[in-house]
C-alpha cells in the first residue's frame, strides 16, 4: 500500500472516486477534480463525509481568511471567520439528501458549486444558501459562492461588505463601448494591413487551437514587431532563460505605419500598454475557453489595464464568448466600426467559423474613470 493512500484499501477509493463523476466531468481544473488521492486526504484529516450518492468536502476553518473572486487577483467578495465551516465541494445523484446534510450544519457555513450546473444551483438555494459571489480559476472554472447563517445576532444577518465595495465594472463581460461609428478608419487600416508584407507571429498559449491565433506588436515589451509575449506572463523557466534581456514597454517600427491607430487610441482616455494586430483564422481557428488571469495588470480598478478590441477585418460567423457573473455563456459578432471591452480575467472564447480571417487591433489601456464610463 501507498502513503498516499492512508491506510486505504485502493479499490474502496476508487469506488468513492465514481461517486464523483458527475462533480469531476465539470471540472475544467485538474486541481479542482476530487481523485482517489484527494479522497485519501480528505478521509484522513476528517474533511470527507458521504453516505449513499453523495458526499461532501468541508472542514472548520481554524484562521480568519478572505474569499476572492479570482484566484490570481486580491478582489474580496467574503471575510470567512475562525470557526466557520467552508463547504468546497459536493456531490449527489438524489437532490434531497444533500439538502438535508447542508441544513444540518450549526455553524455559519459557505458553500462552494458548480455555478455553470443548473441543480447545484438549485440544491444550494433549496437548502437554504444565498449567493454572495463568484470564484473564477485560471483553468475558468467558474464556482459559486454561498452562505448560510446558523443564527443571526442580536446585531441582525451577517453582511458582506466586501461585494458591496467592488466596482460595478467587475461584473460586465463582452460590452459594447459608447464610442461612435469608426469604421472609415478602420476601413483605412484594413487596407494597410492588405499591402503589408509581415508575418503574424504565432500565439504562444495552450489554448490556440490548430495555431489559428496569431499577431503582431505595434507597441509591445521589445523593438521588435513579431514579438508579442508580455514577460510578467510568462512561465518561471522563461523568465529564467531571458533573465539578461531588457523588457519595457516601446513601440515598434509598425507603429508608425498606421497613423489612423492614433485616432482610434485618442478615444480611449487612457494611457496605451500593448497595442496589437490579432489575427484569427478562417474555417473554425479558435481560441478555446480560458482566462488570462497571468497578466497580474489586468482589471478595472484605477491603472489595472482593460482591453479593448476595435474590428478592422471580420465576417458573419466570427463568434466572441464570454461567461458572466452568473456563470451564463454570453455570445456577440463584434462587427468593423464598433469598439468593445473584454475582461480577460473571466472565461472566454472566440471562433472564426467563417471563409474571411478575422483582425482586430487590440489595446490594452490603462484604467480611470474616463475608461471605466466607456462601459458604463
Amino acid at each position: 500500500m501507498k502513503d498516499w493512500q492512508k491506510g486505504i484499501l485502493l479499490e474502496d477509493l476508487l469506488e468513492h472516486e465514481k461517486n464523483w463523476t458527475r462533480y469531476n466531468a465539470a471540472c475544467l481544473s485538474p486541481f479542482l477534480e476530487m481523485k482517489k488521492n484527494h479522497i485519501a486526504a480528505a478521509i484522513d484529516d476528517d474533511t470527507y463525509l458521504c453516505g449513499h450518492e453523495w458526499a461532501i468536502k468541508s472542514r472548520i476553518l481554524k484562521v480568519k481568511t478572505k474569499i476572492n473572486m479570482y484566484s490570481a487577483y486580491d478582489i474580496p467578495i467574503a471575510t470567512v471567520e475562525k470557526g466557520d465551516r467552508i463547504i468546497d465541494k459536493i456531490v449527489f445523484n438524489q437532490p434531497e439528501a444533500i439538502m438535508e446534510v447542508l441544513r444540518s450544519y450549526i455553524e455559519d457555513t459557505f458553500l462552494f458549486i458548480h455555478e455553470e450546473v443548473g441543480v447545484d444551483r438549485f440544491v444550494a438555494k433549496q437548502a437554504g444558501y444565498k449567493k454572495i459571489g463568484i470564484k473564477i480559476n485560471t483553468f475558468g472554472d467558474i464556482q459559486g459562492v454561498y452562505f448560510k447563517e446558523f443564527q443571526p445576532s442580536a446585531f441582525g444577518e451577517r453582511e458582506f461588505p466586501e461585494a458591496n465595495m467592488m466596482l460595478s465594472e467587475e461584473k460586465l463581460v463582452l460590452t459594447k463601448t459608447n464610442i461612435p461609428d469608426v469604421s472609415n478608419i478602420c476601413d483605412i487600416i484594413a487596407q494597410r494591413l492588405e499591402v503589408m508584407d509581415y508575418e503574424f507571429t504565432n500565439h504562444y498559449s495552450n489554448y490556440n487551437k490548430g495555431k489559428s491565433w496569431s499577431a503582431i506588436s505595434l507597441r509591445g515589451y521589445t523593438p521588435e514587431w513579431s514579438f508579442i509575449t508580455k514577460p510578467a506572463e510568462m512561465s518561471k523557466k522563461w523568465k529564467e532563460e531571458n533573465k539578461d534581456v531588457e523588457f519595457k514597454l516601446q513601440d515598434t517600427d509598425i507603429r508608425k505605419m498606421f497613423p489612423e491607430v492614433e485616432d482610434l487610441l485618442k478615444l480611449l482616455p487612457g494611457k496605451p500598454h500593448r497595442i496589437r494586430f490579432m489575427k484569427l483564422a478562417p474555417g473554425g481557428g479558435e481560441l478555446q475557453r480560458h482566462t488570462d488571469q497571468v497578466d497580474p495588470d489586468a482589471g478595472v480598478n484605477d491603472y489595472k489595464l482593460m482591453r479593448f478590441h476595435f474590428p478592422i477585418v471580420t465576417n458573419e460567423n466570427v463568434t466572441f464568448s464570454q461567461w458572466n457573473y452568473e456563470a451564463e455563456r454570453v455570445s456577440c459578432h463584434m462587427d468593423v466600426g464598433e469598439c468593445w471591452y473584454l475582461d480577460v480575467r473571466k472565461p472566454h472564447q472566440a471562433i472564426n467559423g467563417g471563409a474571411e480571417m478575422r483582425t482586430h487591433l487590440v489595446v490594452d489601456i490603462e484604467a480611470n474613470e474616463k475608461v471605466r464610463a466607456l462601459i458604463c
